[in-house]
């Protein structure tokens, strides 16, 4: 019996909480259904508009490229400053090119190196380069006794 008594209370608890709720929810339904009010509203001039706004902030173009020449090198000139207009084709930097410039002329120096040493290899060898070796391969030297003998000295040089 004692739980019956426990039940009925906590369901009538619940029905004045819920019953409660119910009759707010529809009271504050009841007041926003109200007149609608309409917004307050000026005449109309002709005139210069004198109100501005001011925000921080930053600018950012809306075509911007990142530039990344295809040697290194220090810029020896720039013709562009930020914000300028540019068009294409035009030149905005020049590079310092004299580290460039030793390099070529190393490069057509070693050119000519090899040019020649091709050419002197397809020529072949001619009637003195070949006395000259063997000169340098013969060598005459005296034997006890004043006899004379020839020794043969071979040097093998390669060059890859």
């Amino acid at each position: 019996m004692k739980r019956w008594f426990i039940l009925l209370g906590a369901v009538l608890i619940l029905a004045v909480i819920g019953g409660a709720g119910y009759l707010g929810y529809r009271a504050s339904q009841l007041t926003n259904r109200g007149v609608v009010q309409a917004p307050p509203t000026i005449s109309v001039e002709r005139g210069d508009v004198a109100q501005s706004v001011t925000t921080p902030g930053q600018l950012v173009g809306m075509r911007e490229r990142m530039l990344s020449p295809g040697v290194a090198g220090r810029p020896s000139k720039i013709n562009v400053r930020a914000g300028d207009h540019v068009k294409a084709g035009q030149v905005l930097a020049e590079l310092d090119s004299s580290d460039l410039a030793i390099q070529v002329q190393q490069a057509e120096a070693a050119l000519k190196t090899a040019q020649a040493r091709l050419a002197l290899a397809q020529r072949g060898p001619d009637a003195n380069d070949i006395a000259a070796g063997l000169q340098r391969c013969f060598y005459p030297s005296l034997l006890p006794g004043g006899r004379l003998a020839f020794r043969f000295r071979l040097r093998i040089e390669t060059e890859f």
